[in-house]
């Protein structure tokens, strides 16, 4: 009997421990009627001197069928925004974004998650060798038949660490979805061509990526500008130069009706799950 009992004292107390740390990485879930969210960290403590910028995960989870949004929406839908308001020690904190789905109905496109997502943060101590208390106010929409706004109320506290900052159960997901965060230093997919086709008011816009292969699952988004909306792409494989052909309707929405000397934020995606961001000043062909 006493070994028996024994044996449930250490599996209340491991139980216990594992309740404690998970504690320290994430904070509670944040739980509404379609989604639930919360923060989670990628290291159990902040290191005790100066050193790099650590990362944390907005993660939000959804009813099956739901989907929330990119940081550029799209035809409809919001993106997240994040207030940093009342937290304590923390200098910065620079959001990723992981590169979106595209979703069409009709005419119309939208990009997002669906699902669950994780938006990995970037984050640094104002004082090093303190830690960082966390209180953050997100609002984000989720959307299925209906859209629902949610707003997240989540505070999590990252102790100090006395050397180096120990990994957390979390740090996996955190760089799995840093890894689908489209690069903007250096060129892992290669633009051939870019032109800019039609008069004033009904242009369309026409890249050219060249890879490897097909490029079969090659993908292209252009982020919209406040006069102007990029339609669904016209995608064409061109086999013998192992290049993909994507041509964008422009649809003008303001009093300017030109998108020459425009500049635009465009994510490339080669199919290989080599992802680039990329600023373009388009030209008249």
């Amino acid at each position: 009997m006493k070994v028996f009992a024994r044996f449930w004292i250490f599996l209340f107390s491991f139980a216990l421990a594992s309740e404690l740390t998970l504690a320290e990485e994430a904070s509670d879930w944040d739980e509404g009627d379609f989604s639930k969210a919360r923060l989670i960290a990628s290291h159990k403590a902040v290191p005790g001197e100066g050193g790099e910028a650590l990362y944390i995960g907005f993660q939000v989870k959804m009813k099956e069928g739901w989907k929330t949004y990119w940081r550029t929406p799209g035809s409809a839908g919001l993106p997240p925004v994040f207030d940093w308001a009342g937290s304590v020690n923390l200098a910065f904190a620079e959001v990723k974004y992981p590169a979106p789905e595209r979703f069409e109905i009709f005419d119309l496109q939208t990009y997002g998650y669906p699902d669950e997502v994780v938006y990995p943060i970037k984050i640094a101590p104002a004082v090093w060798g303190a830690p960082i208390t966390l209180n953050a106010k997100i609002n984000y929409l989720v959307c299925k038949d209906l859209c629902v706004p949610v707003i997240a109320n989540l505070t999590l506290t990252i102790p100090v660490a006395k050397g180096e900052a120990p990994f957390s159960l979390f740090t996996g997901v955190i760089e799995t979805y840093l890894a689908r965060v489209p690069k903007n230093e250096g060129r892992q997919v290669e633009v051939s061509e870019i032109k800019l086709l039609g008069p004033a008011g009904i242009q369309n816009l026409v890249f050219r990526l060249k890879g490897k292969n097909l490029m079969t699952g090659a993908d292209i988004i252009v982020e919209d500008l406040e006069d102007f909306k990029f339609g669904i792409p016209k995608r064409r494989i061109l086999t013998a130069s192992n290049e993909a052909e994507f041509v964008i309707p422009v649809s003008a929405i303001g009093t300017d009706k030109n998108l020459v000397g425009k500049k635009v934020v465009v994510t490339l995606m080669d199919g290989w799950g080599n992802l680039d961001e990329r600023e373009f000043v388009l030209e008249q062909e």
